[in-house]
């Protein structure tokens, strides 16, 4: 018997869903060893968390009596003015407890927030979301980097994030695409993206 290992576990054909145990005498009668290996593989594997919401926004704020978030000015479109001055400088990256510390020396007026909602968090896991020009290579060229933490212990609850971001840079004068992208165990679970144009009074 061979084949693909999610077409075993596509229970269409069974009437009921098999048990971990019953699946795996399933395999044994079938002597599968390769399969068993990588069922047992993929079964023990962490599951990452479901990205429920990703935003960029003028500002978030909170509720105290409600706990609710309210979420002003959405965006996704960025104009800049050739020459202008605007976010440049090196790229960072700030790592825990310390991150929104440190991006509060960054911030001025007009500085974005990132809203985010996770649901199905298990367990203590690593984030990371980070601000990159698609036209770069993500994984070495990121603007800027905010490392961080979450745990969760019910998958059925949705875990709401606010971070303030520092005024949102570019890479070049000139029209292209960025993106803020959300990664739990440096893999992608999601991503905003930003349209840079050049503003129309200046063409």
């Amino acid at each position: 018997m061979r084949g693909d290992i999610s077409a075993l576990t596509d229970h269409s054909d069974w009437q009921i869903t098999p048990s971990v145990p019953d699946f795996l005498a399933f395999l044994l009668r079938h002597d599968d060893i390769e399969f068993i290996g990588e069922y047992v593989e993929r079964s023990n594997s962490v599951a990452l968390p479901v990205l429920q919401a990703l935003l960029l926004a003028d500002h978030v704020y909170q509720d105290q009596g409600t706990g609710k978030f309210i979420i002003c000015g959405v965006f996704n479109t960025l104009f800049f003015t050739p020459s202008a001055e605007r976010p440049t400088g090196e790229a960072f990256q700030v790592v825990g407890p310390e991150a929104q510390t440190a991006i509060a020396k960054l911030r001025s007026a007009g500085s974005p927030w990132a809203y985010f909602s996770l649901t199905e968090l298990n367990s203590e896991m690593d984030f990371e979301l980070r601000y990159v020009d698609l036209s770069e290579d993500p994984e070495s060229n990121a603007l800027f980097s905010i490392r961080f933490k979450l745990k969760g212990n019910d998958p059925l609850a949705t875990i709401e994030c606010t971070m303030a971001l520092p005024n949102l840079p570019i890479s070049k004068e000139e029209e292209g695409v960025y993106s803020l992208e959300l990664l739990c165990d440096n893999s992608l679970l999601g991503s905003h993206r930003v349209l840079l144009k050049q503003h129309p009074t200046t063409k």
